[in-house]
């Protein structure tokens, strides 16, 4: 029979390398994965070892035990190291550091779990740190692990250079790459029934990314901040109660909620054009003869997904709108503003009615792909 108490087990200077696959023109496999292996260098100093298998379910249906019930020990990992293997341009193996001095502390009695983990960034970084404590009560009988065991965790990062964890998406990917530096404080709770709370704020500062879905957009920012709270109920259904953005070029409040109904979400958000556009003209498709210098966007919007299909409604305000076409200057006194009440099949979109309104335009449209109609109310052109 296998010992109740492990002891502990130390590991010391253990070496993780994640080595990313070259793209092959052709291949057999369907998609390509990130393989790690370990650098089993490390010493390794145990008191008391021992493994107990699960307890399988006898006859009357019981379920059996998690092989941990009534197990206790501790794991100690000392001087941990993390490093990414790429090929270089010249298409030679080299190695960057991703974290370093890890240091994980899992102590295990009572079919409670007490973790403490802590990581640096790697050396050719700024100073960053990555956090992780907290404790988790894991169920001894056998189920869905979310829906019965209770955790209450913080995960910190405090000045992380995310350079070298985007490298780690695949060439292919719509993964933007650059630099931007990372710092939050998140709070994971978890309670029986399977009711998990993620809550807490996210800033990236010095924001320098492009690629990606971004293409050709090269954004620049001073910061990024969010403010988080994602929530998974007894049913299974994701809620977003609250999502805040603040950033250079505005602000945004998003609430969402994810079912067997579908997709529910509202949200309003107030822009500076000038700094959106500017930092992202290929998005938008801004003209090259096209230069704002002045304006501020709102924006409110619902969707509502029901039998497949998503009900759009949103309301778009401009304002205060001035800059320069052609190096010929113009101002809007007059605020811009747009209703669309439609839905969306699958990729077919279909407008019940689209109104544009300002002081010399009064436009009514409605339709689809196929066939779409406008009707002026209203326009004048001043010379």
């Amino acid at each position: 029979m296998a010992p109740k108490n492990l002891g502990t087990i130390t590991v010391d200077d253990p070496v993780v390398v994640i080595t990313q696959p070259q793209v092959q023109a052709q291949s057999d496999a369907e998609g390509d994965t990130v393989a790690s292996q370990t650098d089993s260098s490390a010493s390794a100093k145990t008191e008391g070892s021992g493994k107990k298998t699960s307890n399988s379910e006898d006859k009357a249906g019981k379920p059996g035990t998690w092989f941990w019930h009534k197990m206790s020990g501790k794991v100690l990992f000392n001087r941990a190291v993390v490093k990414l293997q790429q090929v270089n341009q010249q298409g030679e193996q080299e190695s960057q550091m991703l974290l370093q001095d890890g240091a994980l502390d899992l102590a295990l009695a009572s079919d409670t779990l007490n973790l403490n983990l802590s990581l640096k960034t790697g050396a050719e970084q700024a100073e960053g740190q990555i956090k992780a404590v907290g404790s988790a009560h894991l169920p001894s009988v056998k189920g869905s692990l979310l829906d019965l065991m209770t955790a209450d965790m913080e995960v910190t990062f405090t000045d992380v250079q995310v350079a070298p964890f985007l490298a780690l998406a695949p060439a292919e990917s719509s993964v933007p790459q650059g630099q931007a530096i990372l710092t939050s404080e998140l709070t994971v709770k978890n309670t029986e029934g399977g009711n998990l709370v993620l809550r807490g704020p996210i800033t990236l500062k010095e924001v320098d990314l492009t690629g990606g879905f971004l293409a050709e957009d090269h954004p620049q920012l001073e910061q990024l901040a969010f403010e988080l709270d994602l929530q998974r109920d007894e049913q299974k259904e994701w809620r977003l109660p609250e999502l805040k953005m603040l950033s250079d070029f505005g602000s945004v409040d998003l609430q969402s909620s994810y079912g067997k109904q579908g997709l529910q979400a509202a949200g309003k958000g107030t822009f500076d054009l000038p700094v959106l556009l500017t930092q992202l003209p290929g998005l938008f498709k801004v003209q090259e003869n096209l230069r704002l210098e002045n304006g501020i966007a709102s924006l409110a919007f619902e969707l509502t997904e029901q039998n497949k299909v998503m009900h759009i409604t949103a309301d778009a305000t401009v304002e205060d709108l001035a800059g320069r076409q052609n190096r010929q200057p113009f101002v809007w006194k007059s605020p811009l503003s747009l209703s669309l009440n439609g839905s969306m099949t699958g990729k077919e979109p279909e407008v019940d009615k689209l109104v544009l309104k300002a002081d010399f335009l009064d436009i009514e449209g409605q339709g689809n792909l196929q066939h779409f109609t406008l009707k002026a109310q209203q326009i004048l052109i001043k010379q």
